[in-house]
């Protein structure tokens, strides 16, 4: 019995509970990595049927980048099979559906020779787009907590500045340095202070006092 009479086989113990998690079961030629079997969830999953895919290149349904990924991890099995140090393999990649919208599925995978000597690979895919959505509003979300404890954490600094600014002076407003009583213009202290930088303009209250004759 071929590898791929005995994936059937095997699948067909485990149906149900493929159907249930929606998970795909395939089988692809080690040399050109071309689909030589594909489980029926496929359509569920990514929009494909199996005769849509058996005989096309898994580039179909992956991204660049997890194609080049998968590729090398694969390479690196068939190497590992010639040393006799197989491991199975199990990453995460990001595919393509038939409508063209991407979805994560976690694969795990495994190299055998077939009874006519040839290199095949078996694997399972399971649609994990859901937990890494979940993952990417984690990362989302933290990245947001981390600003605004930074802001909060520059404000209080500008506050404890704000509140060292005592005393200040009624007549001229200068405002005393109390690290070597030196007394500062208001405003070269406050940019000192704070590193902030004054503009000037006027009040309507102001324009009405100095420029009476200006009143719009």
């Amino acid at each position: 019995m071929n590898i791929i009479d005995q994936v059937t086989s095997q699948e067909e113990k485990y149906r149900k509970a493929a159907q249930t998690l929606l998970d795909i079961i395939w089988v692809i030629d080690a040399k050109t990595f071309n689909f030589l079997y594909i489980s029926e969830e496929s359509y569920f999953s990514i929009g494909y049927s199996p005769n849509e895919l058996i005989g096309k290149n898994i580039q179909t349904i992956l991204t660049e980048k997890s194609l080049i990924k998968l590729r090398g991890l694969f390479q690196k099995e068939k190497n590992n099979l010639l040393e006799k140090k197989l491991k199975n393999i199990k990453t995460e990649i990001e595919a393509i559906k038939k409508d063209k919208t991407k979805i994560w599925v976690e694969i795990a995978a495994k190299i055998l020779e077939d009874s006519d000597g040839t290199l095949k690979i078996v694997g399972v895919s399971k649609d994990i787009n859901i937990r890494k959505k979940a993952e990417s509003d984690k990362k989302e979300l933290l990245e947001e907590l981390r600003n605004a404890i930074q802001e909060k954490d520059k404000l209080a600094s500008h506050i404890k500045k704000l509140e060292n600014m005592l005393p200040i002076c009624s007549g001229c407003r200068r405002i005393r340095n109390e690290k070597d009583n030196t007394w500062w213009p208001f405003e070269q202290y406050i940019e000192e202070k704070s590193k902030s930088k004054f503009t000037h303009t006027i009040c309507p209250d102001c324009k009405n006092i100095f420029y009476p004759r200006n009143k719009s």
